[in-house]
């Protein structure tokens, strides 16, 4: 199982559980998810989990006399997180996002690549109307020396 599909089936099963308003432990979350995780993972998990703010952790005691333990439940922002699809979601979305944002890429160095091109043959325009405007200047001047001397 892929990471981003474990952490939406773990997300999953706290989304399920929150019908009842409870909060659940990690060892229940291990127990009842029905995954093939191992206890580190689902562990590793409900801690990305909570740290992306889609789980809140609570702490609790049994009457003061056991430690006290950690217990979480599904976050609004997880619910709506999960609709949209959870994380397997979201890496399409920023693959997508990536591969729109390099078709970008190239469509603005081949904009630049022209934009070289056209500077280029500008240039060298520019340069020809030079010599042309100054080969005009000469002709004139000699058109107007010539005509002095020889008529």
């Amino acid at each position: 199982m892929k990471p981003e599909e474990q952490l939406d089936s773990i997300l999953t099963y706290l989304d399920n559980i929150d019908n009842r308003l409870i909060y659940v432990s990690i060892d229940h979350i291990y127990k009842d998810s029905k995954t093939t995780l191992d206890f580190k993972t689902v562990d590793m998990i409900v801690e990305k989990l909570r740290n992306d703010r889609y789980v809140s952790e609570k702490t609790e005691s049994a009457l003061g006399i056991e430690p006290a333990y950690q217990v979480y439940r599904i976050t609004f922002h997880g619910k709506l997180f999960l609709s949209r699809g959870g994380y397997k979601q979201q890496i399409i979305d920023e693959r997508e996002a990536a591969d729109s944002l390099a078709a970008q890429n190239r469509r603005t160095e081949r904009n630049e690549e022209r934009l070289v091109l056209w500077t280029r043959n500008l240039f060298w325009g520019t340069v020809a109307v030079a010599i042309g405007a100054i080969g005009l200047i000469v002709w004139e001047i000699w058109q107007y020396f010539y005509s002095f001397c020889c008529y």
